[in-house]
């Protein structure tokens, strides 16, 4: 890599490496989960807290649900009772990756 190097070889470089490429999409995930549980703690006049307490779930997975940055395991369990507290159904979707064959 050189001084040269624009911002989307950059990107595709770190995209090519399977590490990388999981950490964003974790990333995206949490982004995507601290938004919307932000909204109705929000809405619901909420502390972190009180939704622990209310899901009986620990601090710390409310922490990393609310928190993109903070890493560490997250129980799938700890985020279905923190979306139960607000009446929410968690959702999962999985989809094929489509490659196209230049060749």
């Amino acid at each position: 890599m050189t001084s040269d190097t624009s911002f989307e070889e950059l990107a595709a470089e770190v995209m090519s490496n399977k590490d990388a490429r999981t950490a964003a999409r974790e990333n995206a995930m949490r982004r995507s989960l601290a938004k919307t549980l932000s909204a109705y703690l929000k809405a619901y006049g909420m502390n972190p807290g009180q939704l622990a307490m209310q899901a009986g779930v620990p601090m710390v997975h409310v922490h990393r649900m609310l928190h993109e940055e903070v890493g560490g395991p997250l129980p799938l369990r700890s985020i279905v009772r923190a979306a139960d507290v607000f009446g929410l159904e968690p959702e999962v979707t999985l989809t094929r990756k489509v490659t196209t064959d230049d060749g």
